[in-house]
């Protein structure tokens, strides 16, 4: 890489990778790391170069092309390159390009141990490989289409993070009511909460939505589990329907849909928190004979086997998507 220069820890301290380190951690840091300036479609890890180079985007944009496909995935700054071969001691599987003239970090071989001793460094890079995955997994999820009895086609995908203006706006549609029964109450989706839905690791945390087979697509449903951090094999989930296809079999295939996916990942129980007058809910928990006690003042704690589609097309593209 041409105009090499020392790292600035000053630099660093605004990546996430090193978001937990001190002054002193922030310059050991920068005297394992390399800076320097590239001009846009540099390539910044080629697929198949061995384990051990770390770079780090400090300013400008790239993009990874998907092996295997024709797909790309834009990648911002504050990303870590490479870390996936790194982790995993294998060829980078993957080529990073640069998509603008971008100011990197990198660190080689020699001085990459070190690097990863410090304080939460490795667990840290860990985390992020894990979430970079799950967003590059659901950008090219390819949408599984499936039609309601009523004849209405739909289309269902994983979640991702450019969704949040599509949930903006699915969450503004919804009547009072149908709010109410969402969160248990009155409250609104704020930016922090906004950001906790569609920031999901698709293992710990997994979201289904649905959409319309228009051009472009409407939001029409979401269904997620969370995995309870105490029973790993136990899960919390939440289906939201659109007011317009309420009643209309929807929910039933996204509490089915999400079960699928639990099961794939090990989770073979849900559990829920629901209004004693959300009967919609209540109908569908009711076909897995729940085991059902009052909590707070009017909600219910339903706990049931985790659900299951029929043998059959839908069922078996599920399980393709979700094991890839």
């Amino acid at each position: 890489m041409e105009g090499n220069d020392p790292a600035d820890p000053a630099e660093l301290a605004d990546l996430p990778l090193f978001a937990e380190l001190d002054a002193e951690e922030l310059d050991r840091a920068a005297s394992l790391l390399t800076a320097a300036d590239l001009p846009t479609d540099a390539v910044l890890v080629a697929e198949g170069r061995s384990g051990g180079h770390l770079v780090l985007l400090g300013e400008g944009s790239a993009e990874v092309e998907l092996p295997d496909s024709h797909e790309t995935v834009s990648i911002e700054a504050g990303a870590v390159i490479g870390e996936m071969a790194i982790l995993d001691d294998a060829p980078a599987s993957a080529t990073v390009r640069a998509t603008s003239a971008v100011h990197v970090f990198f660190c080689d071989a020699d001085e990459l141990d070190e690097l990863l001793e410090l304080p939460g460094v490795h667990e840290r890079l860990r985390v992020l490989s894990k979430d970079r995955h799950a967003d590059n997994w659901s950008r090219v999820a390819e949408p599984i289409p499936f039609t309601l009895a009523d004849g209405t086609s739909l289309t269902l995908r994983p979640i991702r993070r450019d969704d949040a203006a599509a949930i903006e706006r699915f969450d503004a549609e919804l009547s009072p009511e149908s709010r109410r029964r969402r969160f248990l109450g009155a409250a609104t989706l704020t930016p922090s909460m906004l950001d906790y839905l569609i920031n999901v690791d698709h293992e710990r945390h997994f979201a289904w939505v649905a959409e319309t087979a228009a051009t472009p697509p409407r939001l029409v449903g979401v269904a997620r589990f969370i995995r309870l951090r105490e029973d790993p094999a136990s899960a919390e989930f939440a289906i939201v329907v659109a007011d317009d296809l309420a009643g209309r079999g929807l929910g039933r295939f996204l509490f089915d849909a999400l079960g699928v996916a639990a099961r794939e990942r090990g989770v073979t129980t849900f559990v829920a928190y629901i209004l004693w007058e959300n009967t919609a809910m209540r109908s569908i928990v009711n076909h897995f004979d729940p085991d059902v006690r009052p909590d707070e003042p009017g909600t219910m704690y339903a706990t049931c086997a985790a659900p299951d589609l029929e043998p059959g097309p839908i069922r078996g593209a599920i399980v393709r998507l979700v094991s890839r």
